[in-house]
């Protein structure tokens, strides 16, 4: 728990924030792994005692949700990179427990962002399609994928239509098949 408030103290989530724009794939991919790692461990420490600001209302007031969702915009370009934003923005707007006002924020942002750009969508649900087709695939990426869909469907229309016309139905429902007990794969159903 202290380890990660000393990240946050030294400006650490800043500078990983600002890394989410590196010029390299892997650089990118690397940060949003980093920051979706803080986030889970945020959790747990929030979890234990209730700070002021969380990280997440830390994040809710920069542009990461927009370095997230523009880095799976560039999905067919850099795959690695957008499947782990997908993982991040899926740790940053997960259900639990006990509702947070910044997930609403983030969600809220969440939509705005992939509803600015018509290619979020699609290159999601073809990220989605291609790491269901991978032998090697042990079912994170497809969940945090699946994830980030469900977050951008839920409760718009628009996105729902979307996500059915790029093709997504199909892969979805292979996710709730894989997760058909799980809670992602009944919030899946939930939303469909």
């Amino acid at each position: 728990p202290g380890a990660l408030q000393a990240v946050r103290d030294a400006g650490g989530v800043e500078k990983v924030v600002e890394l989410l724009e590196d010029g390299d794939e892997w650089g990118q991919a690397s940060a949003a792994l980093t920051l979706q790692t803080f986030v889970r461990a945020g959790d747990a420490v929030d979890d234990e005692e209730v700070d002021e600001e969380t990280l997440r209302s830390e994040l809710a007031e920069t542009d990461t949700v927009q370095k997230l969702v523009t880095m799976l915009s560039r999905g067919h370009e850099r795959p690695a990179a957008a499947v782990q934003a997908a993982g991040a923005l899926a740790a940053l707007v997960e259900p639990q427990e006990h509702q947070e006002p910044q997930k609403d924020i983030l969600r809220t942002q969440l939509k705005e962002a992939v509803n600015e750009d018509d290619s979020v969508i699609p290159t999601v649900v073809n990220l989605l399609q291609n790491v269901l087709e991978e032998d090697d695939n042990d079912g994170t990426a497809a969940r945090d994928l699946a994830e980030t869909l469900r977050n951008v469907a839920d409760g718009d229309l628009s996105n729902q239509l979307q996500i059915r016309d790029a093709g997504g139905v199909r892969p979805l429902l292979e996710v709730v098949a894989q997760e058909d007990e799980s809670e992602l794969g009944k919030a899946l159903l939930a939303s469909a």
